[in-house]
């Protein structure tokens, strides 16, 4: 099965409230942007822990309000 797939599934089986909806959809449409059409079981964990790593990196070194934008 694809990321993007598994990402989809995820998010339908999960009845989650609605900002946190909002956060794992910012980070999962990143993730999946990356690694979307690949089989779920070609990605690693060291593939995994960059991703977590930079997109971290990048949120920390945004401005807050600039934040607050790409969260809307």
């Amino acid at each position: 099965m694809k990321i993007s797939q598994s990402i989809h599934y995820w998010l339908e089986y999960h009845k989650l409230h609605k900002k946190t909806l909002k956060t794992f959809q910012f980070v999962l449409s990143k993730f999946s942007a990356q690694f979307g059409e690949r089989d779920e079981n070609s990605l690693t964990s060291d593939e995994v822990l960059y991703f977590l790593t930079q997109t971290n990196q990048r949120t920390l070194l945004q401005p807050r309000c600039a934040k607050q934008e790409a969260s809307q």
